[in-house]
Order: C-alpha cells, then sequence, then structure tokens
C-alpha cells in the first residue's frame, strides 16, 4: 500500500504542477484581451488571430485546470447525505461514486476524444477562419485534461482504500 500512496502522491504533485502552470493561462488570455482591445479601439485595426487564441487559451485554461481543481475539491459537491454517515461508509461511498461516476465518465471521454485529436493531426486539421491556425494541438487537449482527472480519481481511490484500511495518506 505505501507503494500505491506514492503513486498517489506522485499524480497529486503531477497535478498541482500542471493547475500552477494553467493558471498563467489567465494572464495571456487577459494581456491578449487588452491587446486586441487597444488595437481594435485605438488603431482600427483588429486582429485576425484574436477569436482563436482567446478560444485555445481559455480552453487549455478550463480544462487543464480542471484537474487541479479536482485535486483541491473545488468542484460542486452536495454532501448533505455523505455527511451523517459514518466515516468508514463515506470513504466506501467515495470509492463507489469515484469508479462509478469520475473514473467512468473520464475514460469515455479519453476513449471518444483519442481518436478525434489523432485524425486532427494526420490530417493537419486548420481552423475555420481567415487565419486558418492548425488545431490538432487543441483536439489533444481533451484527452490530456480528461488523463489528468482520471489519474487523480486513482490518486483519490488509493486515498480512500488506505484509510478504510486505516493506514495513512
Amino acid at each position: 500500500m505505501k507503494l500505491l500512496l506514492s503513486i498517489a502522491r506522485m499524480i497529486d504533485t503531477c497535478n498541482e504542477w500542471v493547475g500552477r502552470v494553467a493558471q498563467w493561462l489567465i494572464v495571456a488570455l487577459v494581456l491578449v484581451f487588452i491587446y486586441e482591445s487597444v488595437m481594435r479601439k485605438g488603431f482600427s485595426a483588429p486582429q485576425i488571430w484574436f477569436t482563436e487564441v482567446s478560444y485555445f487559451l481559455f480552453g487549455y485554461y478550463i480544462l487543464f485546470g480542471s484537474a487541479y481543481t479536482f485535486l483541491h475539491g473545488g468542484h460542486v459537491s452536495i454532501d448533505l447525505f455523505s455527511e451523517r454517515l459514518p466515516e468508514k461508509w463515506r470513504h466506501r461511498l467515495a470509492i463507489a461514486c469515484l469508479i462509478g461516476f469520475t473514473l467512468v465518465f473520464s475514460f469515455a471521454m479519453i476513449k471518444g476524444g483519442l481518436p478525434i485529436a489523432i485524425n486532427s493531426w494526420q490530417a493537419g486539421e486548420l481552423g475555420h477562419s481567415f487565419w486558418r491556425p492548425p488545431i490538432a494541438h487543441f483536439r489533444s487537449v481533451i484527452p490530456a485534461a480528461f488523463l489528468l482527472i482520471f489519474l487523480q480519481g486513482v490518486s483519490f481511490l488509493i486515498k480512500h482504500i488506505a484509510a478504510l484500511r486505516g493506514e495513512q495518506s
């Protein structure tokens, strides 16, 4: 179990690092908006790349930040039922929910998103705007982000199993 707990800590560290990098994407997004606003309003020169770049930055921010948010318990949860349960039953319920919802859903998103990303890379897919940037990198975000969420779910699963066994995480 110690090996599994060390793997869980490595997953937590990875998602912590990814989340800390992803939080800076919002700063980049604000700078892009400021630049576009100045160019559009001040010089009547809108940028053709603005829309896609803002989509890319916000998409990366949201998707890569989601595993970090999951790590820190920031997603919405309703604990009216579980808070009344004894501790062992809370861990059992958490294990069931992790397996039944988080791991199954994130696995399905990885399985569904991976062929789309691969096809996009193989086809050299381009955006639909006048700028037409390559977008395969953006198609790859969904399976990559859901892989991080899946791994974070595995980390929580390991910790809840350890807690049921009376071991420290």
